[in-house]
């Protein structure tokens, strides 16, 4: 779901909802690894 969206709005933001910040940071290392994402950002 994530790719499709940013293949569509490459431009465009993706926001990560979880319960802990932990949750919220393994989410954005999976984001990372799986998806050609610029960390920078």
């Amino acid at each position: 779901m994530i790719s499709r969206v940013l293949k569509k709005y490459p431009k465009g933001k993706i926001i990560v909802l979880a319960p802990t910040r932990p949750l919220v940071l393994q989410h954005k290392s999976s984001c990372e690894k799986f998806l050609d994402i610029d960390t920078e950002k």
